[in-house]
């Protein structure tokens, strides 16, 4: 998760402690969901319980987007709703897409605003 993810979460009143520190160290991504019994906190059943406020990272899902030579993106095939439900819209993608580059820029901004604080 992002930490405006994170931030974002707990303006819900969400008092149970939901996230910790990546060890993985991904940008943008520098905290990870905990998980109950290997399942997301925010799982009841099959549903979301913070759907309209989940995180980059899930609402990408079942894609990945990385940086090599540009943006690329991969796609989780055990997911088991690849090829089932709606067709995501090129205007949704491209919105996440935004989101995700500038949540990056943010991102090395701040590790660079460090680096030069702390240098």
């Amino acid at each position: 998760m992002t930490e405006s993810d994170v931030r974002r979460i707990q303006d819900l009143g969400v008092e149970t402690k939901f996230y910790r520190k990546s060890e993985m160290n991904i940008e943008p991504y520098g905290y990870e969901m905990l998980k109950k019994d290997g399942r997301c906190i925010f799982l009841s059943g099959k549903r979301c319980t913070i759907y309209e406020n989940r995180p980059l990272i899930c609402r990408f899902y079942p894609f990945t987007m990385f940086e090599a030579d540009g943006y690329m993106f991969d796609v989780d095939r055990s997911c088991e709703g690849v090829g089932e439900g709606k067709v995501v819209d090129e205007r949704y993608l491209s919105d996440l897409i935004q989101e995700a580059k500038k949540t990056i820029r943010k991102a090395r901004h701040a590790c660079l605003q460090s680096a030069v604080t702390n240098g």
